[in-house]
């Protein structure tokens, strides 16, 4: 049986060295501009600093429940994301034929809201029985769908030839 892997989980290595440089200086900053704005001794710095104090640990909890998300999702999803046995496709633990594939949708991500795009990405697979399975953190995420798509055209040719000799 022929195996060849489609798609790799994508090293996010050096965006997690980013979180744990961030993640500190942040909690560094919050504190430092704590203790200043209740160093002064008047009511409106006390008023200052709890309302600053409120919006940072939100900010805070926000980032750190991300972060957590983001490593705990990407942590349990196998190296070898998509690969195909055959004439059957493997999407992390979901089994299926290329020809049950209805659409393919990617999405590179991103450094910021108008930053450059990185090579990896999130693939989404819609197939005919309504499920959708997506995954991020994809490696080299157009390959990929270049390749799913290749697939699909390939396994519709077979189909529409064994239908030709059948109905011939």
């Amino acid at each position: 049986m022929e195996r060849e892997v489609i798609a790799y989980k994508a090293d996010y290595k050096k965006s997690s060295a980013v979180v744990v440089v961030l993640l500190p200086l942040m909690i560094i900053c919050l504190v430092v501009l704590s203790v200043i704005s209740f160093a002064d001794d008047d009511d409106f710095g006390i008023v200052y600093g709890t309302t600053y104090l409120a919006f940072a640990l939100v900010v805070l909890g926000v980032f750190i429940l991300y972060c957590v998300q983001m490593f705990h999702t990407h942590a349990k999803c196998p190296n070898e994301v998509i690969v195909r046995e055959g004439d059957e496709l493997i999407f992390i633990k979901d089994r299926f034929k290329a020809a049950d594939i209805k659409d393919i949708q990617y999405q590179r991500d991103r450094a910021g809201r108008w930053g450059f795009y990185y090579s990896s990405g999130q693939i989404k697979v819609f197939l005919n029985d309504g499920r959708v399975l997506k995954c991020w953190g994809i490696k080299d995420v157009e390959q990929v769908h270049g390749r799913l798509i290749g697939l699909i055209a390939r396994s519709n040719t077979s189909v529409s030839e064994e239908k030709e000799e059948q109905n011939g």
